[in-house]
């Protein structure tokens, strides 16, 4: 993986990382081979199964990136090839969306120019989350998930009545535990959101959600927009609603993560911070390809500040 924040100041990044399902053996050291070449990389900080390339190697190790015939991620029976062609492209496709052709700064064809003609970073979007209130009875309702039915809420007749919700009751008629698995919390003293369990697979909940107000009331459809119409991808779960649902009454952002399969290597997290008005899309990383990277590394595609 290389990394190249926008703006003039910042610095380029080279990762190098194994699947999940390589042990916990294969990360102690990863070698990178470009072309026969091997240099050993450092592990990161934390608990992200990424090792980097030393900061003062970056340049040089960009620049045989960009001319290799051959790269190697790995050693032994851990070793994997990785096709080379296309690294140039890919390195000048980055300096053009910066500005950085021609500059000190570019990851390739790097020319006299100084930092200060790379233009600045966008601003991000700003996001101000409503302040968070007590929970009060809805204190343990948050992650259904991990505490499933044992909340013991049940739903307000106002929602049991909705024609859409009755579909969701039968639907999962199969699951008493699901059923009772429901999603809860107070958004201020005014609202309320709700989450019903609609359908569950394997390792996926999926939800409907409502806005309320208190105990129930005036109940309405909840909206969470994303950044941009797209198409549905290996990682998406098609629909409406939510798939398996957080919500954090400390940050008053709701999490949902729709796994392609069972261990979470793939699939698509958001978050939504409710601003006291309308639920925002605060951020989302998305991996399409089941290859066992870590969330922790997929493709940011939306962040807010």
């Amino acid at each position: 993986m290389v990394r190249q924040p926008a703006g003039p100041d910042a610095a380029a990044q080279i990762l190098a990382g194994l699947s999940v399902f390589s042990g916990d053996e294969a990360y102690r050291t990863v070698p990178l081979g470009i072309d026969g070449e091997q240099q050993t990389l450092n592990a990161e900080p934390g608990d992200v199964p990424a090792h980097a390339v030393p900061g003062e190697r970056v340049r040089a190790t960009l620049a045989r990136l960009a001319a290799a015939r051959s790269i190697t991620v790995g050693a032994g029976e851990a070793e994997t090839s990785l096709p080379a062609a296309g690294a140039s492209a890919a390195l000048l496709w980055i300096d053009e969306k910066q500005g950085r052709p021609g500059t000190t700064t570019a990851l390739i064809r790097r020319g006299d120019r100084p930092a200060s003609s790379v233009p600045a970073a966008p601003g991000l979007p700003r996001v101000q989350a409503a302040a968070a209130i007590d929970q009060g009875r809805f204190a343990e309702a948050g992650d259904p998930g991990e505490q499933g039915a044992e909340a013991d809420l049940t739903l307000p007749a106002t929602l049991e009545a909705l024609t859409e919700v009755r579909q969701c009751r039968a639907d999962t008629d199969f699951n008493p535990y699901l059923q009772k698995a429901v999603l809860a919390a107070r958004l201020s003293p005014a609202t309320e959101l709700w989450g019903v369990p609609c359908d569950a697979g394997a390792y996926n909940a999926m939800y409907d959600f409502y806005l309320t107000g208190p105990g129930g009331t005036s109940p309405r459809k909840a909206e969470f927009p994303g950044w941009e119409p797209r198409e549905i991808t290996e990682g998406d779960i098609a629909g409406d609603g939510l798939v398996n649902p957080v919500f954090d009454a400390a940050s008053n952002t709701l999490h949902h993560f729709p796994r392609a399969r069972g261990i979470g290597d793939c699939g698509t997290i958001q978050s939504w911070a409710w601003t006291g008005e309308a639920f925002v899309l605060t951020g989302e990383r998305s991996m399409g390809n089941c290859w066992g990277m870590p969330s922790t590394l997929w493709p940011t595609t939306w962040r807010t500040q």
